[in-house]
């Protein structure tokens, strides 16, 4: 029923997300309702541009019918609990044929969104997932963005998310994806800050659709300024510098530093460590930084200001 990162319904291959934030619930008892009989409930489908299907609701449902036949779940045996007794304990390989045929027969209904490759179609599709994702564990905008749409970008932001300097500075791996998303707003913020426009959610989507393919950016440059900022930062002291009482890392402060260092590298790709750390010193040092760093981040002005105090301080006004 699975192969090759796909699940097949019928004719149907269905790409499931990479990150997931759900903690699955008794599974066992979720096979129950069609092995008696009752139905699945319905999932929502987006057809995608090469006619595949991206499960947009439904894609724990899908996994865990898959883990059942399959008879594994997280390497342990599939069995069912939290059911009637004359099913406790059932695998799919000890279902009674008629069960079998039951299951098997079963369907589940689905509503196929169709779109094009419009702003406004996208923006829908996005505030559709964002209605329907109302479950325990809540998706942050940045995790439906890449749930949605996968593409070169997508797998640059994972590449950029290893690169060592930048784990040095920002730390362990967010696993609700936020330095991910750190990476999108440095990329989006160095190449079209003057388009900048709040809600920054908004502003992610529309960048993240205009390159999802890396078009109109040249990915071998972006990985290689990328890379060369921030191991430099990470060489002048950025993790200490950029954390306030030992707390996590100040991020409009991180994005900042990150997009200054790149245009930087960019007038001068010999910069130094020295010359770094030097900008640091002015930037963490200005009057009005604590002020465009601490509330309101993602303000139209202050996110301005933020990136002029930075350009200033490294010396790339």
């Amino acid at each position: 029923m699975a192969a090759s990162g796909h699940f097949r319904v019928r004719r149907w291959a269905l790409p499931i997300g990479r990150y997931r934030a759900f903690s699955c619930p008794p599974v066992g008892s979720f096979s129950c309702p069609p092995t008696l009989g009752y139905p699945i409930p319905g999932i929502v489908l987006v057809q995608q541009e090469d006619k595949s299907y991206l499960v947009l609701d439904g894609q724990q449902r899908l996994k865990t019918l898959a883990a059942f036949y399959k008879g594994l779940h997280r390497g342990k045996e599939f069995a069912l609990n939290n059911v009637a007794e004359q099913f406790q304990g059932l695998t799919y390989e000890k279902l009674s044929p008629s069960l079998k045929r039951m299951l098997d027969n079963s369907f589940i209904q689905a509503i196929i969104v169709k779109g094009d490759r419009s702003d406004a179609s996208a923006e829908s599709i996005y505030q559709v997932f964002e209605r329907l994702n109302s479950g325990g564990t809540q998706l942050t905008p940045h995790e439906i963005r890449v749930a949605l749409n996968t593409g070169a970008l997508v797998s640059l932001l994972s590449e950029l998310n290893q690169e060592v300097g930048w784990r040095q500075i920002y730390g362990p791996v967010s696993l609700r994806m936020r330095d991910h998303e750190l990476i999108l707003r440095i990329l989006a913020l160095y190449h079209r800050s003057a388009e900048y426009a709040t809600p920054m959610k908004r502003y992610l989507n529309k960048f993240r659709r205009d390159h999802r393919d890396l078009t109109g950016l040249h990915a071998v440059t972006v990985r290689d300024l990328f890379d060369q900022a921030t191991m430099l930062l990470s060489q002048a002291g950025a993790r200490d510098v950029l954390r306030r009482q030992g707390q996590r890392v100040n991020t409009a402060l991180l994005e900042a530093s990150v997009i200054a260092c790149m245009k930087l590298l960019d007038l001068n790709p010999s910069a130094t460590v020295d010359e770094v750390k030097a900008g640091l010193s002015r930037l963490v040092g200005d009057v009005d930084i604590s002020r465009v760093t601490s509330a309101g981040t993602t303000n139209e002005e202050t996110v301005r200001k933020r990136l002029a105090i930075a350009a200033k301080a490294f010396g790339v006004v």
